[in-house]
């Protein structure tokens, strides 16, 4: 009995306690027309999934990998954080603290365009939070259906929290 109850407690503090925060989000950040503008006037990117532009924008990023590349970020996001239904913090197959989302149904066919797009032209999705690009991630296998994505980078559990506990501050303020 000692050893199961060990093994549960372990697979609940592994996987963030996700399995019981499943509470559906009503964020109020702002719409994707919203984020533009403010992205625009103040040259610092509210939280979302943004597509690279073809552009030169305020905001430009050099992936770690590719530093002979740069990106420039486009002035309107895909996602914003409104979008999302559900955020928790988990563990992914390889041991990495991640992100999992879950996106509302009114931004599954969003998601599947820019992910279809990022595929087709080879380009990066940037994940910015805080105004700051957190990860950028390529699409490799093909567009993304379903609603659900993993944010990874070279997080803590810790730094999961906290970008998690942000998106939700600064998203329920407005």
């Amino acid at each position: 009995m000692i050893k199961s109850t060990f093994l549960i407690l372990l697979f609940i503090t592994l996987n963030g306690c996700s399995i019981f925060n499943k509470k559906e989000l009503h964020l109020n950040g702002p719409t994707v027309e919203q984020a533009e503008n403010i992205n625009k006037t103040t040259g610092k990117f509210v939280d979302g999934i943004y597509a690279e532009s073809g552009n030169e924008t305020s905001l430009s990023h050099t992936l770690e990998y590719s530093p002979e590349n740069i990106y420039f970020i486009n002035y309107t996001p895909v996602i914003v954080a409104r979008d999302f239904k559900h955020l928790s913090r988990e563990v992914s197959p390889i041991g990495d603290p991640v992100i999992t989302v879950e996106l509302h149904e009114s931004a599954h066919d969003k998601w599947y365009e820019a992910t279809k797009k990022a595929f087709q032209n080879k380009s990066p999705l940037f994940v910015i939070v805080n105004g700051k690009v957190v990860s950028a991630p390529m699409v490799n296998s093909g567009p993304i259906s379903g609603g659900r994505l993993q944010i990874s980078g070279d997080f803590t559990m810790d730094q999961v929290s906290d970008i998690i506990a942000g998106i939700k501050e600064r998203n329920s303020k407005i």
